[in-house]
């Protein structure tokens, strides 16, 4: 499976309505990772909902209610933060040593 539909299949995007293959290999191009990419996507669709969209339809004698779009909000950031910690291009070095030979002069 190449990376493009990895990346498909991370957004829930396997039928590409959601991003076009060049805005997905843009993301894949500009990410350290395939990783970060996904997060990178899932914050795009956060930014993308529709805050217009019907919350409540009924179609014939069915009734159906979409979650509200605070909730489809935190649910795309969630998945963007949890790609994110998937990262295997950044290190978890917070600090570091450096070791040197100090001479001082009088």
């Amino acid at each position: 499976m190449n990376d493009i539909t990895k990346l498909q299949l991370y957004l829930n995007d396997k039928e590409g309505k959601i991003f076009s293959p060049e805005e997905l290999q843009m993301l894949l191009d500009e990410a350290g990772c395939l990783y970060c990419a996904v997060s990178e996507g899932w914050s795009l669709i956060a930014t993308r909902l529709n805050l217009t969209d019907t919350k409540k339809y009924t179609v014939g004698i069915e009734s159906y209610e979409k979650a509200g779009i605070n909730d489809q909000i935190k649910a795309a950031l969630s998945n963007a933060e949890y790609f994110k910690d998937k990262c295997t291009c950044r290190t978890n070095a917070g600090s570091f040593i450096l070791r040197t030979n100090a001479e001082v002069r009088s």
